[in-house]
């Protein structure tokens, strides 16, 4: 009785956020599509949203070097969450073809945040195993993320905390260890059509149950989910609820 009591305070301050609905959340058109040829003038770096000292970094770089203010202000941005956090690299989907541009990617991060590059997740967490945790491990990465699903929420390795990969083939434990994952928000929105109510329900399912059993919870959110544009509102509720209600009483 006490869980349903929590579950339904926490579904009126998720609703508080976007009416509760069953529907599915409304079709965003696709855009025009821009033509490969002619000339296409991008918007500039709003560098005056970027603390005072950063954007005037920015645009004497861009003025020194004669480079487009968005190389700088990138590689600022970067280089100043590396001073706090850790960082990992995201490999572009051509990494998933070419071995030598993964390295290349890795090699250009560790340059600028002046660290070896350890951490990995996968694009739209392509794999094809295990030539990509092959190449992975060969270049360095010693911790990886993308052990989960692409279409679909749940545990894809059928297991609740990290381990090391096992190559089969070589009959053989390796170095690097695996984080899977279970919840995705894009999983939950494209594929699965809840509503932010609906997917705070699951997200609370997998965290009841992952508690119970000790294991490791991850999740993943992408940065569109917290924005203003109408189609996500109510998602950064869900995360904030969850991190408020939940994990922050929990710790």
């Amino acid at each position: 009785v006490l869980f349903l009591a929590q579950i339904a305070e926490q579904k009126k301050r998720v609703s508080a956020a976007t009416p509760l609905t069953n529907q599915a959340p409304p079709t965003v058109p696709w855009e025009k599509p821009l033509p490969i040829s002619g000339e296409y003038v991008t918007p500039p770096m709003p560098t005056e949203c970027f603390p005072a000292w950063m954007a005037d970094w920015v645009t004497a770089v861009a003025e020194a070097k004669q480079t487009p203010p968005e190389l700088g202000a990138m590689r600022s941005l970067v280089s100043y969450h590396a001073k706090g956090y850790t960082v990992g690299i995201h490999p572009s989907w051509q990494s998933g073809d070419d071995e030598q541009v993964l390295k290349k990617e890795i090699e250009c991060l560790g340059n600028i945040t002046g660290a070896p590059v350890k951490y990995s997740r996968q694009h739209y967490i392509r794999m094809v195993l295990p030539q990509t945790y092959r190449n992975l491990i060969g270049a360095g990465i010693v911790k990886d993320f993308s052990m989960g699903y692409g279409g679909a929420n749940g545990f894809r390795a059928s297991i609740a905390s990290s381990f090391y990969w096992y190559d089969l083939e070589e009959e053989k434990q390796t170095g690097m260890k695996l984080y899977p994952f279970c919840f995705m928000d894009s999983n939950a929105f494209y594929e699965g059509k809840l509503t932010p109510q609906q997917a705070f329900l699951e997200l609370m399912h997998y965290y009841r149950k992952i508690k119970q059993l000790n294991g490791l919870m991850i999740t993943i959110w992408h940065n569109q989910f917290f924005g203003p544009d109408p189609p996500f509102a109510g998602w950064k509720e869900v995360y904030e609820v969850f991190l408020r209600d939940e994990i922050y009483w929990d710790v």
